[in-house]
């Protein structure tokens, strides 16, 4: 008779390897079909919903550009538009969901909201995250500043 393991997810069960341990379970047996009924069972499993005016964040895949990532619709999408989805519908072509916290792991839906990619840009310069640049006259200061080492 095989041993199996229960999920803690679900309680589904699954068997165990050869070698006594556990395999890789993603809830993908009888509870899966749960998931494919409502992904935002799912999704929302996923997210440390705090109390208050506090970000929800992602706790799952985070991308190289620090939002959190998500298959949704069979497409990997960045996590806080498919919780814009999931309460407020779809998106409108040529608008982005921004974030009024500016926490790119926070997925909570009154954190987020519609616009372009210039409102974006101008929300980033009011907020002072926008990259400074810098004048002739200090870069010209820097390059006296910087005096390499020589090696002997």
């Amino acid at each position: 008779m095989k041993t199996a393991f229960i999920c803690r997810t679900c309680g589904c069960t699954f068997p165990k390897r050869r070698t006594g341990r556990p395999q890789q379970h993603f809830c993908s047996r009888q509870c899966y079909s749960q998931y494919r009924e409502d992904p935002s069972v799912l999704f929302w499993s996923k997210v440390c919903i705090n109390d208050g005016d506090a970000c929800w964040e992602w706790q799952a895949h985070i991308d190289n550009g620090g939002y959190g990532a998500v298959i949704y619709n069979d497409i990997k999408q960045k996590a806080h538009r498919v919780a814009y989805i999931l309460t407020h519908g779809s998106i409108p072509e040529r608008l982005n969901v921004c974030h009024k916290c500016d926490n790119r792991r926070c997925v909570r839906p009154d954190h987020l909201w519609l616009g372009t990619t210039k409102d974006n840009a101008v929300d980033k310069v009011i907020k002072g995250r926008a990259a400074q640049k810098l004048n002739w006259q200090q870069v010209n200061e820097i390059r006296t500043r910087y005096q390499p080492k020589v090696v002997t």
